[in-house]
């Protein structure tokens, strides 16, 4: 989507997934995006990448409010991370992708990539 400055996205990525998550080597990534977020999705699995992750995208259509959940293979995907980035234009209004209560979260703003993590260290 033009009017994001690369540099920013960049930015904010690493943010999330090093400062925020703090996403280590090894860790199992998904990252679950549509196509008006591909420059997020992308920006977050570079950041992801740079700790030694192989990131792997889950593309999903257009979520409206509220929308259905997740096909069940995204739902198995994001269930089977460690961490789960999300860089969708509209969150599903149901649970499938909330993290659980023992997870870390870091919320830049409405639109931005919510981050999430499975990981149950109370970071």
């Amino acid at each position: 989507m033009a009017g994001r400055d690369p540099a920013s996205l960049k930015r904010l990525a690493t943010l999330c997934v090093r400062t925020c998550l703090g996403v280590r080597s090894g860790e199992r990534v998904v990252v679950v995006a549509d196509r008006e977020n591909q420059d997020r999705a992308e920006a977050l699995v570079a950041a992801a990448t740079q700790e030694g992750t192989e990131p792997v995208v889950v593309w999903l259509p257009r979520f409206r409010p509220y929308a259905k959940d997740p096909p069940a293979t995204a739902v198995a995907a994001m269930k089977a991370a460690d961490v789960v980035l999300v860089a969708l234009s509209q969150l599903p209004s149901t649970s499938s992708c909330t993290p659980p209560p023992a997870g870390r979260s870091c919320r830049p703003g409405r639109g931005s990539a919510t981050c999430s993590s499975r990981r149950a260290t109370g970071r």
